[in-house]
């Protein structure tokens, strides 16, 4: 484990209409359960925040403006702390969902607003210690210029539409998770692959226990959950017959 000083313990959720919630609550239980475990010599230290467009209840499900055309009444709604104008004082971990609000289109046509989310990303990349993004999440960061020259993937379900959204990445397709920029960058596929990419930087921040237990193996044996633990376990890839997209020249 790094330095205290360089431990990162300040973490952020950023939230949008139409969000997709496992893609939240799978990270953020992650971290919840830190907090909570006896021996994690940080649960006193580590902060959560979330930061929406307004201090108004962000709901996942469709938005007025959105034709809703299966007219689901199933939604939840998470309450900000923060807003894109007036972000916590830092930021060390932020963790970006994907969902039909993440773009660039919904199953309607409908084309959501995120560019005060891409905007919020480019600015705020340089200064954070890790960027964790889920699902097409990673199409949110595309647009906001922090995957060029990275490798990263995505939902392979949403692959025909996010890939194009980053045309200077290199998306590789059989992965669950990908990590890229030296550490700092972490792109997670569909939905449940959020907790494992998650969780696997968890064991990059903190390591193990003085008895050598993982602090993420620990967290998901409490969530009662089986991680995978190898990036490149994904069937989805053939599942859904899709192949890296390389860099355009």
């Amino acid at each position: 484990m790094a330095d205290d000083k360089d431990v990162p313990l300040k973490f952020a959720l950023l939230v949008f209409p139409q969000f997709e919630p496992l893609d939240a609550f799978g990270p953020t239980e992650a971290i919840h359960g830190l907090s909570r475990w006896p021996t994690f010599p940080y649960r006193d230290q580590i902060e959560l925040t979330i930061i929406g467009p307004s201090l108004d209840p962000v709901s996942t499900g469709p938005i007025l403006e959105d034709p809703k055309p299966f007219n689901s009444r199933i939604a939840q709604t998470i309450v900000p702390t923060h807003t894109f104008d007036n972000p916590p004082e830092g930021i060390d971990v932020l963790i970006v969902p994907g969902g039909f609000g993440a773009g660039p289109y919904t199953f309607s046509g409908f084309k959501p607003n995120v560019d005060p989310e891409i905007q919020f990303i480019r600015e705020w990349y340089p200064k954070i210690k890790h960027l964790l993004t889920v699902c097409t999440g990673a199409g949110i960061a595309a647009r906001a210029g922090v995957l060029d020259g990275q490798q990263a993937t995505t939902n392979k379900v949403a692959w025909s539409t996010q890939t194009p959204l980053g045309p200077k990445t290199h998306w590789v397709a059989k992965a669950r998770w990908v990590v890229s920029d030296g550490g700092k960058l972490w792109t997670a596929s569909g939905v449940s692959a959020g907790m494992d990419g998650f969780l696997a930087l968890v064991d990059q921040i903190y390591g193990k226990d003085e008895r050598g237990m993982s602090y993420a193996d620990a967290v998901s044996d409490g969530m009662e959950y089986s991680r995978i633990k190898d990036s490149g376990d994904d069937p989805f890839a053939v599942k859904n017959s899709v192949q890296d997209v390389f860099p355009q020249a």
